[in-house]
């Protein structure tokens, strides 16, 4: 089994490159060499220059109704916020990454990012207070490992994590361990607890003091039980002191607006949460938001818009070919518009962060790389410079159909996926993908069977308005209730 890394992708490479290397004299390394330092310096302004050609390029298409885009959004929705809301800052620091499990894995969606999972299975239907929550299995664990180069030997640090379980007598465990590491030494604290009985949410504790220059800390937490019962995880924390207060977010996910947003479903045996992630303009809320869920359900209604349109290729002669892409076997395909048959490029396609850890900035992946896993590339569409993929991955005896997101342009022969969902109807095969026109929101399936499915996509993110003292939504989330948490 081979391993094949490649460093966090920047950018693309820009077609118009080349024309600006051609500037240079004929015997200039920059001219005629494409590795030449110089080529990736002026592929940065490259880039640049690519994105205007197309906004350009929209815009005058969005001067015709024949060319016009017809997925725009019309509406939004808003909401005050409370009075009673006190904005402060945070009392306190996550250490933890992804410490709502609200961030799936790319490539195995039912493992938390930046969470090694063994026998259990990332939970977003019962989880304590609008969070995201694991389900492990009887003996199941997860753990995160992080770096403590920031942190200091003889200060006490406590890890804990919100725990509950079905079980109706003393027949459900569980442990919590938080380890540091330096160079040559190891420490650790350990702390088992019953989980409950009461079906409530319960937070287990456990601290440490580390004696020596720290190089990264790992909490995990795992199950127990007797007979068949589930155990769940959620909201877990790291942080300075003896105690913990209420949570905190972590480092990359710390609201700007000192609250959290989420979305409560209907109460009953279990209640459905929905974290809110928040952007910074409206632009990122509606123009250039990654749908975060999908729900998929038979039939369309509308057209289908089904553009496969790419970078366009310029040659040293100044020729212009429109190009577009396609699913050739394993790879994608840019191809010439004109000539069918003349392949620009083919690319391979790599999820981001293949080991889950998103802090080792380390991302790439080809099926070889794990045993028992096998992706079948069905059909794609572009939209706004995205290529929007679908696939099955099958991962030991299961299958799963997901909707990727990748980067519309390469690097190396190679597109990375920067997000992908689980569609959840995992049968049959897909002959083509498009948006239902007029419906940003939206997308169909056409199935070898002629059969259709809709997939609904929900962008569940919010935009705080200071001025006036409200959140701005996409969707109205009518059969939810909103709700607001001090930080």
């Amino acid at each position: 089994m081979s391993i094949i890394r490649f460093k966090p992708q920047e950018g693309f490479e820009s077609e118009y490159t080349q024309s600006l290397a051609n500037t240079f004299p004929p015997w200039h390394k920059i001219r005629y060499d494409p590795t030449a330092t110089g080529q990736y310096m002026l592929n940065a302004l490259s880039q640049g220059v690519s994105e205007i050609h197309q906004y350009i390029k929209n815009a005058r298409r969005n001067m015709f109704i024949g060319t016009a885009d017809t997925l725009v959004r019309i509406d939004a929705y808003r909401c005050e916020i409370p009075q009673q809301l006190e904005l402060r800052a945070p009392r306190e620091h996550n250490m933890l990454r992804n410490s709502s499990f609200v961030d799936p894995g790319a490539a195995f969606w039912n493992k938390p990012l930046e969470w090694q999972v063994t026998s259990g299975e990332f939970c977003s239907t019962d989880a304590y207070a609008g969070h995201g929550s694991i389900k492990l299995s009887p003996n199941g664990s997860a753990y995160q490992v992080i770096s403590g180069d920031q942190y200091h030997k003889g200060q006490e640090y406590t890890a804990g994590v919100w725990v509950k379980s079905s079980a109706t007598g003393e027949t459900s465990s569980g442990n919590i361990t938080i380890t540091a590491t330096g160079w040559g030494w190891t420490q650790e604290s350990s702390e088992d607890f019953a989980i409950g009985t009461t079906g409530e949410w319960a937070q287990r504790l456990v601290s440490i003091t580390p004696t020596g220059e720290i190089r990264t800390f790992t909490v995990a937490f795992s199950s127990t039980p007797t007979g068949e019962v589930d155990a769940f995880y959620s909201a877990p924390m790291l942080s300075e002191g003896s105690t913990l207060q209420s949570w905190q977010p972590g480092p990359d996910d710390s609201p700007a607006s000192e609250f959290r947003v989420y979305m409560a479903g209907p109460t009953g045996e279990t209640r459905q949460y929905i974290e809110m992630k928040e952007v910074f303009n409206d632009y990122d809320l509606f123009e250039d938001a990654l749908p975060t869920r999908l729900d998929a359900s038979p039939g369309i209604t509308g057209d289908l818009l089904s553009d496969n349109y790419a970078p366009p290729v310029f040659e040293w002669t100044k020729d212009l070919w429109d190009c577009e892409l396609r699913v050739s076997g394993d790879y994608i395909e840019r191809y010439s518009v004109r000539v069918q048959g003349d392949v620009w490029n083919q690319y391979s396609v790599l999820d981001r962060y293949m080991d889950n850890e998103v802090n080792t900035g380390e991302y790439g992946f080809f099926t070889g790389e794990y045993d028992g896993f096998t992706r079948t590339l069905e059909a794609l569409c572009v939209w706004r410079h995205r290529i929007y993929l679908v696939a099955k991955e099958s991962y030991g005896d299961d299958t799963y159909r997901v909707l990727k997101i990748l980067r519309w342009q390469g690097v190396e022969n190679r597109l990375e996926t920067i997000h992908d969902i689980r569609i959840g109807m995992d049968t049959g095969d897909v002959s083509s993908v498009g948006f239902v026109d007029g419906r940003m929101d939206q997308m169909g399936l056409v199935m070898d069977d002629d059969a259709t499915w809709t997939m609904q996509l929900y962008y569940d993110k919010f935009f705080y308005d200071g001025s006036r003292r409200q959140v701005v939504l996409r969707h109205p989330y009518e059969d939810f209730t909103l709700m607001f948490a001090e930080l």
